[in-house]
């Protein structure tokens, strides 16, 4: 290891005291380092690491295209909740069924 790849290792080792006293400054931290390694008494017990949010996020209407796609054309309102959605699928299901 060079000494710059043992330095950001280091940075990365978060001992349970800090996380506990200084939470907000972690979660913070936490995006702009991507994870760090909890460690108590000096070993690691735990990996803290930042959520992958995807950016290919679907919008609501595109998952109501497919949704009307699997649904065969159903009847669905413009603005289903989702037990609405459940029902709907539910009842279909037994249709195929019977």
């Amino acid at each position: 290891m060079q000494q710059t790849d043992i330095e950001g290792f280091t940075q990365k080792l978060l001992p349970l005291t800090v996380l506990r006293r200084n939470a907000g400054m972690v979660f913070k931290r936490l995006s702009e380092i991507g994870e760090f390694i909890v460690t108590k008494d000096g070993k690691p017990i735990a990996r803290l690491s930042s959520l992958k949010i995807s950016k290919d996020v679907e919008s609501i209407s595109e998952k109501l295209k497919k949704l009307h796609k699997l649904a065969g054309g159903l009847k669905i309102k413009k603005h289903p909740n989702p037990k609405d959605i459940t029902r709907i699928l539910n009842n279909r299901h037994e249709k195929m069924l019977s």
